[in-house]
């Protein structure tokens, strides 16, 4: 279960220490077959799966490992694609992963990556709405920029 600090009025001081607290965008590696990049993640505890934007899978390169799941916006319904890839938020301590984020074209959200109530729930990660821990470059936007510039 999640928590938003904000939501129950709590104060940081107050949570079990072994709670991670985390903001609404964190910076993030993320590692594929061919690479690594640091990006900015979204956080969003209303998204039941994590997914990476198409430009990032590309940076990084994709698995061999494809699945396919079920995923929901609104009303709809759609099948995306699933690869594995590694995320090392680096806020938090020790949370490096292996997981299955599914694919969608997230050049119009913010970040390259969205951590979902999957990753939420397995890390047992606070949200303080109020903090934004990302910092410095994000190498996947300096990417898709040049590649703009050379077209």
């Amino acid at each position: 279960m999640y928590y938003y600090i904000i939501k129950f009025n709590m104060k940081v001081s107050e949570l079990d220490e072994s709670r991670n607290v985390v903001g609404r965008l964190e910076t993030v590696v993320l590692t594929g077959t061919e690479g690594s990049v640091r990006t900015k993640a979204k956080i969003d505890p209303a998204a039941d799966r994590s997914n990476i934007g198409e430009f990032a899978l590309d940076c990084i390169g994709r698995s061999d490992y494809s699945g396919q799941t079920n995923t929901r916006a609104g009303e709809s319904s759609e099948k995306r694609d699933t690869y594995e890839i590694s995320v090392d938020l680096l806020n938090v301590e020790e949370v490096r992963v292996m997981v299955e984020p599914n694919e969608k074209d997230r050049s119009k959200y913010t970040g390259e990556f969205l951590f979902g109530m999957d990753l939420l729930e397995k890390f047992n990660l606070v949200i303080d709405p109020t903090v934004d821990n990302f910092e410095g470059i994000d190498e996947v936007e300096e990417r898709r920029e040049k590649m703009v510039d050379a077209q």
